[in-house]
């Protein structure tokens, strides 16, 4: 079970479904980009503008002052498609998480080079993007250490997040001294729709789930409580957690945490799709 819409992370999804998995669908959590023009006014005012080319005497910002673009998510990622190509040639970037990396790249699965992102109902095409820092633990300490690491405190952090969201890693970034802008980018909504999974739950259909981030985690398990359901429904079910982090808020509450998917090879597709102890 892939408790997002059936239209995320659809290399993963294809990856199973090839592996023979039969899916079911259950989003916790919906997110929608902001309008267009929002967006773009946002980042007009957070952006510094492109070096002019056609001056070549025109003054340039020491690398050790020039903002970075954070993305946090596999949301802000879909939210800024059609901008990314453009933020590429103007600040370096750095994905937190393997959400973020995963749609940033299309798949690490497959080595496609680009890879289709629905957004309000159409279909975009993203090349892949290349990233100058990419920071595979979302334990927001942890996250912010590795910033530290490899991002010096006088470069301003550009950050996409979600309308009205409390963002832990911001928060944990401003403590340690930079400067971070928050970019409304999308806004999240309680998941509607997909499989009847409570029942499926109940009768013992659901072998395992895999959670890709602790978002979808804590929205899977306040819909499942809205629909009649508690997080107990998955204690014979196997746990697959993408990430460290993601795993620790699953074992506070109160799951038990099977694996941690450091990569997904075909191998770990199929270790998913094993018959229950």
């Amino acid at each position: 079970m892939l408790p997002v819409a059936n239209n995320e992370f659809a290399p993963l999804a294809d990856a199973l479904t090839r592996a023979g998995a039969t899916l079911f669908y259950y989003p916790g959590v919906r997110t929608e980009p902001l309008p267009a023009a929002e967006i773009q006014e946002s980042l007009n005012a957070s952006v510094p503008a492109a070096p002019d080319a056609d001056n070549p005497s025109a003054p340039h910002k020491p690398a050790s002052t020039t903002p970075w673009l954070l993305l946090t998510s596999h949301a802000a990622v879909h939210a800024l498609t059609p901008y990314l190509s453009d933020l590429r040639t103007q600040l370096p970037i750095a994905t937190v998480g393997r959400a973020a990396a995963f749609a940033l790249s299309g798949s690490d699965i497959e080595s496609d080079t680009d890879t289709d992102l629905r957004q309000n109902g159409s279909i975009l095409r993203l090349q892949t993007i290349h990233t100058d820092l990419t920071i595979q633990d979302t334990n927001p300490d942890a996250a912010a250490t590795t910033v530290t690491e490899s991002i010096p405190t006088s470069a301003p952090l550009i950050m996409p997040v979600a309308a009205q969201a409390h963002e832990p890693l911001l928060g944990e970034l401003r403590r340690r001294g930079y400067t971070v802008t928050p970019v409304p980018v999308y806004r999240r909504f309680m998941g509607r729709g997909g499989d009847p999974v409570a029942a499926y739950l109940f009768q013992g259909g659901v072998d395992a789930i895999f959670f890709p981030s602790p978002e979808h985690l804590r929205f899977f398990r306040r819909r499942l409580m809205q629909e009649g359901g508690v997080l107990s429904m998955l204690d014979h079910v196997r746990v697959y957690c993408w990430d460290n982090w993601t795993a620790t808020v699953a074992r506070e509450y109160g799951l038990s945490v099977t694996g941690v998917l450091g990569t997904l090879t075909p191998e770990h597709m199929q270790h998913m799709l094993q018959a229950r102890a």
